[in-house]
């Protein structure tokens, strides 16, 4: 291909290359002509002409097709010929460009979130390279900048989002190295309209190159003191020349100076210019000879410059300690003035601040005589106290410490220099001369007197007790390196944010060889994320190549990919064959520092973990053998896999790691004596039916793994019957050899549908767990009235209901679940609630899942199996995936009145539910959703939705207003008391219905208008109707002209949550108060019972009774519900009666007759 002949673009080597190599490629497949229009499905292959096309249609193809393979090939040979060897392994099955770059951008490019994802990570995680200078550093990180903007600009809503620039500024300035502290302090004073990136580019090349001069013209000391500008109305002149008089650059002047404009503006006459002698010590100070050069201030006045890198004082007597400077070093002010300063040292000052007083020693203070002021540097507080801020307006300032004010000043309406509320403490003494100390009386020679001790406190008692004042030095001690040599603190590591990112491997053993298998190691590998194990015995340390490559396949079959493998660096892993296991899959391999097992800690915490528990499940029931170490070993990582301590709180390594919330309820007590099952085909008509043996593991969730004592075998059965109770005596160790043998067992009853549970740690395990506080979002908060509906309609259903399709098809009753969701898929098909389409670019498809519900009767008998479809509406926007979502339902009130009506009228009861209410409404939105769970069809097409489905946040209006609109539409009139009560009525014929989503309960003059209403409803909607005796949790008797209604299930759910299932009943819900009595409980405060009982709760159950069948308790609810803020134990007794009382008129009804 002679176009891209000679050009080098770089190989792909993967996601880490993948945006600039994308970049690259694109440029080049421009230069071929239809290259980029190829791979992006611009430019298609021709059609073939008919058989009987003309000649000319015939050339015409011919031609055209020319052209598609020749730009095919081209563009294929671009691409291919600029991978490395491993990704082109991953297109060569692909035979044209456009398939090829496809496959490369579904294997990098991925979706937008994961790339914005791994953008925030790289520019939040990028740091500047040593090597790199400040326009290349800044090139780079405004590189990954704009390409995480064109990410997130990319929102599937349509939405654009524009990061604000302050992030870029912010992280440019918080990659800067230490000498650029000056720089980003000044920055700060800096006006907001000139804070760019294209202002801060400029200033930062500047400020480089000011440094880069200056280290080059002394070879001395150096320190720079920046000081703000306090002069103003100077005015700079334009020189004859384009050099900058303050930095010496060239192509500019100080005005528009980056340099002169990052140090606050501060005057400088265009004549003055620094002559340096060779070799001085050399200090610059950006200030105003005027304004600190000029009359003497008194010793007390301290002024602020938050540019300064050191303190300033020209008074000898404030020191405290002194070091005379070897060599004076020369201070330049802003107009070249130069000034000695001849040492430095400490002072003590006393500061008032926030009404306190407080003293603090400042140190390095410089001694500049003919600087007439003191001067309190910002930067060299911020730097010895890194938690401070400085904070500052037109006339005050302060330095604040975690929110507390330190230091005050202020200044006057024209300008200046802060002036602190500081003041000097004067020493008592004349200031030690560090420097003046004899030979003997160094630190190192007290250090040796003082028996080696550490140098800082050696210094801290000879300050304390001869008052000698010495420099802490960093000079090494010998005798100290031969006595005292430890090794360094072990950091702590940044751990995995995802499963398979970094793996932790170790071997374990040798141990006595096991009764099955003759193992005698075994290899664990932990997944830092997640904290899932695999553990693989072994009978040598030689099988751990193979061991590798079974955890490996394993992974994969989960979906999830291993990045890095840390081990210690023994023989087993150290190896050529472990390398080229890992080289084959990509993976990094890094390995311990020799006789560091530190370094690989999370590993050999794991190997005392597994084999302690191991130990512990020996010796838990019975005495078992040592040879079943393995099989302990194994039982212990199935455990902690299944419910141990996870880095996100609330899951199980398991449910992380296969992304499904495991079963508890099948665990048993390791070491309990149990009973297996022994299949026909293995026994005699006349032979034990069981045998007797000991617990020792688990077959995943649908068996057991049992020894058997007196076969000395393991026996694998789901058959099993168990003891749990502790064993009468202690089992003896059986003989060393020992087989497996697995059982062909009898179709059973399938396992118990599984159940949540919390993850416990284990006991030994705690001392490696931070006590945390208890998570507030936990905390049940108080039931609102659509909760105790809920809990009245469930309240007699005792049935176990799966949480998941899976455990619906895995559970006994797996044909009444399949058959419940057919019939669902049925009802949505037939309602054409959605079509099936391959999901828009730019869209997303929002999830689906299955929920399981038991019907009962009100005996408690099981009407029927109900399963519905609901959409995870959860991830839906507002003003994108719906707008209004509010639909009303029928109070309580409303029934009871309803009901009260018909006892009144002799009017006949009547219900009826809608099938798939929410299926009638219809959408307005354009919303997709991913196929239903155990009905795919093994495309990549989505579901369009057309009707509203359950879950959606706008279902439940677009059913009210579709369900609203019919009984309009068949005569009937929405009631103004309530708008789910609607009435028809001819004459003296009326027919009443209330509306609670999709049930309604029916009220009507005679059974035949009862009769030709719900025909009305057949014509429009899929209906079930039955007699009116339980609607929404209450029970409904109609006989003898007599309406009766009773919550007896909604009563003995709410006594056994409040734990008064088996209290004493009495016949009144209250007594005669003792006010007296009362008013003396609520002085003394709330009891010790008080905060224990749950009173609001208690209180709120019962009044949703009252409101709905239990108007006998109405005065003693209103009673006890004036005290919910600050019940007392009182108060308590009185909710704890009204619950006697329910508890011995639970199955009293209420009627609602002509007398009512």
């Amino acid at each position: 291909m002679e176009i891209a002949k000679g050009i080098n673009i770089g190989l792909l080597e993967g996601k880490s290359n993948w945006l600039t190599w994308k970049y690259k490629v694109t440029v080049l497949l421009r230069k071929i002509p239809f290259g980029l229009d190829l791979v992006e499905g611009r430019f298609q292959k021709p059609e073939a002409p008919s058989p009987d096309c003309s000649a000319l249609d015939r050339k015409k193809f011919e031609k055209d097709m020319d052209s598609f393979n020749k730009a095919d090939c081209d563009a294929l040979l671009a691409l291919t010929t600029n991978m490395t060897e491993d990704t082109l392994q991953k297109v060569m099955r692909f035979s044209g460009a456009k398939e090829v770059w496809e496959e490369l951008l579904r294997l990098y490019d991925g979706i937008s979130e994961d790339k914005a994802y791994d953008l925030c990570m790289t520019f939040f995680g990028y740091q500047k390279l040593a090597e790199d200078d400040v326009a290349t550093h800044m090139s780079k990180l405004k590189n990954i900048w704009n390409n995480l903007k064109n990410e997130i600009s990319k929102d599937s809503s349509g939405q654009n989002y524009n990061l604000p620039e302050i992030f870029l500024i912010c992280k440019i300035l918080g990659t800067l190295p230490e000498n650029y502290f000056s720089f980003k302090s000044s920055w700060l004073l800096v006006a907001k309209a000139d804070r760019t990136v294209e202002n801060l580019t400029n200033q930062l090349c500047a400020f480089e190159r000011a440094l880069n001069e200056k280290e080059g013209m002394s070879c001395g000391n150096q320190e720079i003191l920046y000081v703000k500008e306090t002069a103003k109305n100077s005015k700079v002149k334009k020189p004859k020349e384009l050099i900058c008089k303050y930095c010496n650059g060239k192509n500019h002047i100080v005005r528009k100076c980056p340099k002169w404009k990052a140090d606050g503006r501060p005057p400088k006459p265009p004549h003055a210019s620094a002559n340096f002698s060779e070799g001085s010590s050399q200090m610059f100070m950006l200030a105003e000879t005027g304004e600190v050069l000029g009359s003497y201030g008194d010793d007390d006045s301290w002024f602020v410059d938050n540019g300064a890198t050191n303190h300033v004082t020209p008074h000898k007597n404030v020191f405290k300690t002194f070091e005379t400077f070897v060599t004076p070093h020369s201070v330049t002010t802003a107009n070249n003035e130069a000034v000695e300063a001849v040492g430095k040292g400490s002072v003590e000052v006393e500061a008032e601040a926030g009404g306190k007083r407080r003293r603090i020693v400042l140190q390095s203070v410089w001694l500049v005589p003919k600087i007439r002021k003191n001067l309190f540097s910002t930067l060299s507080a911020q730097d010895s106290l890194p938690s401070s801020i400085f904070v500052s307006t037109s006339k005050t300032c302060k330095l604040q410490v975690k929110g507390e004010d330190v230091l005050v000043g202020t200044r006057s309406q024209g300008g200046g220099l802060y002036k602190l509320a500081l003041k000097t403490v004067y020493p008592n003494h004349e200031p030690v001369d560090i420097n003046s100390l004899t030979t003997r009386d160094t630190l190192q020679l007290y250090h040796e007197r003082f028996g080696h001790q550490n140098k800082r406190h050696v210094r801290s008692i000879l300050a304390r007790e001869l008052d000698i004042n010495v420099k802490l030095d960093s000079e090494l001690c010998e005798a100290c390196m031969y006595g005292k040599a430890h090794r360094k603190k072990f950091g702590t590591r940044p751990r995995a944010t995802k499963p398979g990112e970094l793996i932790h491997t170790d071997v374990g053993g040798p141990f006595l060889r096991s009764l099955h298998g003759n193992y005698r190691y075994y290899v664990i590998f932990k997944d830092d994320f997640t904290k899932f194990r695999f553990v693989y015995f072994m009978r040598e340390k030689s099988e751990v190549p193979s061991k590798l490559e079974q955890m490996l396949e394993e992974t994969k079959v989960t979906g999830h990919i291993v990045e890095e493998l840390l081990s210690d660096n023994g023989g087993e892993f150290d190896s050529e064959a472990i390398r080229k296991i890992l080289r084959k899959n990509g993976i990094k391999q890094r390995l311990t520092m020799p006789y560091t097992p530190e370094q690989n800690g999370c590993s050999e915490r794991e190997n005392r973990t597994l084999i302690e528990t191991a130990r512990t499940l020996m010796h838990s029931r019975a005495k078992l053998p040592q040879g079943l170490w393995s099989e302990l070993a194994n039982t212990a990582r199935y455990i902690l896999n299944l419910t141990g301590p996870t880095t996100v709180v609330g899951k199980s390594p398991m449910e992380l790691w296969t992304g499904k919330k495991p079963s508890v309820k099948h665990l048993k007590i390791i070491g309990s004596e149990c009973y297996v099952h022994v299949p026909k085909q293995q026994r005699t008509k006349l032979s034990k039916k069981a045998v007797k043996g000991v617990l020792v593991g688990y077959e995943n969730t649908e068996g057991y793994r049992v020894w058997c004592k007196e076969t000395n075998r393991i026996l694998r059965s789901r058959d099993v019957i168990f003891d749990e109770k502790p064993l009468k005596s202690e089992n003896k160790l059986l003989p060393e050899r020992q087989t497996s043998e697995d059982f062909e067992v009898d179709e059973a009853d399938k396992s118990e549908t599984e159940d949540d549970s919390e993850n416990e740690d284990l006991e030994d395990s705690t001392d490696e767990i931070e006590r945390v506080l208890r998570n507030r979002s936990t905390f049940k908060k108080p039931l609102r009235f659509e909760d105790l509906v809920m809990e009245a309609i469930t309240g007699m259903n005792e049935y176990k209901e799966p949480q998941t399709y899976y455990q619906a098809v895995n559970s006994q009753n797996r044909t009444e679940w399949e058959e419940a969701m057919k019939s669902e898929m049925d009802s949505l098909a037939a309602n054409k609630t959605w079509i099936m389409a391959k999901l828009p670019p730019g869209k997303k498809a929002l999830r689906c899942r299955w929920v399981f519900r038991v019907k009962t009767n009100p005996d408690g008998s099981v009407d029927r199996y109900k399963a519905r479809l609901v959409i995870k509406g959860f991830s839906q926007k507002k003003g994108i995936d719906y707008e209004e979502t509010f639909s009303p339902v029928a109070k309580t009130g409303t029934i009871r009145c309803l009901l009260s009506v018909a006892a009144n009228e002799d009017m006949v009861l009547g219900q009826f539910d809608v099938s798939t209410a929410f299926l009638y409404g219809d959408l307005e939105e354009e919303i997709f959703m991913v196929q239903p769970e155990g009905f795919e069809d093994g495309t990549n097409r989505v579901c369009h939705l057309k009707k509203s489905l359950y879950g959606l946040k706008q279902a439940p209006r677009c059913w009210n207003k579709r369900v609203v609109d019919y009984l309009k539409k068949i005569g009937f009139k929405a009631s103004d008391a309530d708008p789910c009560l609607f009435i028809r009525q001819n004459g003296t014929e009326k027919v009443l219905i209330a509306l609670y989503v999709d049930d309604g309960l029916i009220a009507a003059s005679s059974t035949k208008l009862k009769d030709e209403f719900l025909e009305e409803m057949r014509r429009e909607f899929k209906i079930t109707t039955k007699a009116a005796s339980y609607f929404l949790g209450v029970e409904i008797v109609q006989e003898d002209g007599k309406i009766t209604v009773n919550q007896a299930a909604y009563v003995r759910n709410i006594l056994q949550k409040f734990g008064m299932e088996n209290c004493k009943p009495v016949s009144t819900p209250m007594v005669k108060e003792d006010k007296a009595a009362d008013q003396k409980t609520k002085d003394t405060g709330v009891p010790e019972e008080g905060p224990k009982f749950p009173y609001r709760q208690a209180v709120g159950a019962l009044m949703y009774l009252m409101v709905s069948t239990r108007p006998d308790i109405a005065f003693s609810v209103g009673v006890v519900s004036r005290s919910l803020e600050n019940p007392t134990e009182s108060d308590i007794v009185k909710v704890k009666r009204i619950f006697r009382y329910l508890r011995g008129t639970a199955d009293s009804p209420t009627s609602e007759g002509k007398t009512a």
